[in-house]
């Protein structure tokens, strides 16, 4: 009896590296290299758990990309799978660090610039 064959070909993440909420595409392409037409659920998961599904509907010989999007609010690594097939990880950065530190850094050094024109105003004054 035939039957549909239908599998993942590959799988790509469209960034390894992203903001906090900032979207990252995945993109597989599925095949049916059955003899007869078929569907099958496409299962995205993210570090094990599943994220999203899709259903999908192949002509026999028929490939496609299938896309979904991940939004990821948490800092931290996050492997991506599209059924069993890798699509490789991306990194969520921690906004704190960078901009935290310039602002820090920016608000120490203006306040040693504060205290060092009270120090030479009261210098001048003690002067009279």
């Amino acid at each position: 009896m035939p039957m549909p064959y239908i599998y993942i070909e590959s799988a790509s993440l469209s960034a390894s590296q992203v903001e906090p909420d900032s979207p990252v595409k995945v993109t597989a392409i599925i095949s049916n290299k059955g003899t007869v037409n078929g569907s099958t659920a496409v299962k995205l998961y993210v570090n094990g758990s599943t994220e999203a599904a899709q259903g999908v509907s192949l002509a026999s010989g028929q490939s496609r990309a299938v896309s979904f999007d991940i939004v990821k609010a948490e800092p931290g690594q996050y492997q991506v799978y599209v059924n069993g097939t890798s699509a490789g990880s991306f990194t969520v950065s921690d906004n704190f660090g960078n901009n935290a530190i310039l602002v820090i850094s920016t608000l120490c050094l203006l306040g040693a610039l504060f205290i060092a024109i009270l120090m030479l105003l009261r210098r001048r004054q003690d002067q009279y």
